[in-house]
């Protein structure tokens, strides 16, 4: 028998009984990481290492990506940075980004942004956002957005969408 627990209930349990009562069985204490796949359209170094030191996993794909490529992968939000694309492009992957919306948190920065609000209006019709501190957010779908791509813009993303 497997038990498996996150560090934080590590104070509540003993280790020993549970061991002692499951002969041959062991305990995996598993970290709460976060597995976020990015879509990157330009993004920087140092906005990646914000998601690493902030214990997330992290999934980097490119502007073109396909679904395919997801359906093995086990992520718990997608982010979409900011960047460049062609109209061209940027109908391609609003497509892609309509699926998720409501499935999975989503967050964004400028242009991921933007291609999240569109995605949002082709799926649901709905673009309603509410504000906190320069953060846009519409939690009926999980979705968490800045037109800033700063760092203090990336912690507020994290912390209002409970990834970090």
């Amino acid at each position: 028998m497997q038990y498996v627990f996150i560090p934080e209930i590590l104070n509540l349990i003993d280790i020993d009984e549970i061991l002692n009562n499951c002969k041959n069985g062991y305990i995996n204490i598993t970290p709460n990481i976060k597995n976020i796949l990015v879509v990157n359209l330009g993004m920087s170094k140092k906005e990646l290492t914000h998601f690493i030191n902030n214990k997330c996993n992290i999934y980097v794909f490119g502007k073109n990506f396909s679904l395919n490529q997801l359906k093995n992968l086990s992520f718990d939000a997608i982010f979409i940075s900011d960047g460049k694309l062609h109209f061209e492009e940027l109908e391609v992957l609003v497509e892609k980004i309509k699926k998720y919306i409501g499935v999975k948190t989503i967050l964004g920065v400028g242009l991921g942004k933007d291609v999240i609000e569109m995605a949002i209006c082709k799926k649901q019709g709905d673009n309603q956002w509410d504000q906190n501190n320069g953060i846009l957010k519409n939690e009926r779908y999980g979705i968490y957005c800045s037109d800033n791509n700063s760092d203090d813009s990336l912690k507020k993303l994290l912390k209002l969408s409970k990834i970090a």
